[in-house]
């Protein structure tokens, strides 16, 4: 199930994801939870999302590249939440009918 072209949906249309997914990577960091390294990376990476339109074009082109890197990067992504429940079943049924 592919969760990210919504979020990246998501994204585009309010801005207060970058701040949300930033809240989670707080929580992360306050129980040294997850590999410091991605940590950081995300971080940088929605920091540079909010401080320009090219952070946020960065961000938008990850969150939608299916190679390799990106995705061992999205296997540790700070968007827990973001998606309704309901959003995550209609993804979860798109994949399975896609297959």
């Amino acid at each position: 199930m592919d969760i990210y072209p919504l979020i990246a949906d998501r994204l585009k249309r309010d801005s207060t994801v970058l701040d949300e997914a930033i809240s989670v990577l707080d929580r992360w960091d306050a129980r040294e939870a997850g590999p410091i390294g991605r940590r950081q990376e995300w971080r940088r990476i929605l920091l540079s999302a909010k401080e320009s339109t090219q952070g946020r074009e960065a961000l938008l082109s990850l969150l939608l590249d299916r190679g390799e890197k990106a995705r061992r990067l999205k296997d540790f992504a700070p968007f827990a939440g973001i998606l309704s429940r309901e959003e995550r079943r209609k993804a979860f049924l798109q994949c399975t009918y896609d297959h």
